[in-house]
């Protein structure tokens, strides 16, 4: 199975020490964070499974600005 707890932070602080930063925010990022945000935002916006979805190719101003024109075009 996967690590879990103390475990995973043990994980964590050895691939820290390792260097391996890319790995350790990764993880941080999809194992604690997200799930962490996707409650809150769960609990504070009651039509959130109904918004529009956005998607970016990237975080660059064409980008953004795709998305800004996507988002005023939408009905």
């Amino acid at each position: 199975g996967e690590p879990r707890g103390r475990e995973q932070v043990a994980l964590w602080r050895a691939q820290a020490r390792a260097g391996q930063w890319r790995e350790v925010f990764s993880d941080l990022m999809t194992r604690h964070y997200d799930p962490l945000y996707q409650r809150s935002l769960a609990r504070s916006f009651a039509q959130l499974a109904s918004a529009q979805v956005v998607a970016l190719a990237d975080g660059g101003e064409v980008a953004l600005s795709e998305a800004a024109r996507e988002l005023v075009a939408a009905p």
